[in-house]
């Protein structure tokens, strides 16, 4: 299957991939959803995909538009509570972690 009939059977557009700032509707993150447990034979797939959405790697852009206002230090102070907000494979901060002031 390629990309335009995975797109076709979810009710995207191209166009809507492209935006950044474009929200999918429920419809279509369930289609697509569908899909690919389906492709995959993966049910945890969508677990995976927001695993690797929290990691450094897939920040990209917003992770470069944020640490231009932010020092390093103040980057550092605040790495406990954005890594929670991210992923619930942190629920909280080990005591053992200490932040650098």
């Amino acid at each position: 299957i390629g990309i335009d009939s995975i797109l076709n059977y979810s009710f995207i557009n191209t166009y809507e991939l492209e935006d950044e700032g474009h929200w999918f509707g429920q419809k279509q993150i369930d289609r697509f959803h569908q899909l690919m447990n389906k492709m995959t034979g993966n049910l945890n797939i969508s677990r995976e995909a927001g695993r690797y959405s929290a990691s450094s790697v897939s920040l990209g852009r917003v992770r470069e538009y944020l640490l231009g206002f932010m020092t390093p230090s103040a980057a550092y102070s605040l790495l406990g509570k954005v890594s929670t907000l991210l992923t619930r494979a942190l629920l909280s901060r080990p005591k053992s972690w200490t932040l650098i002031k």
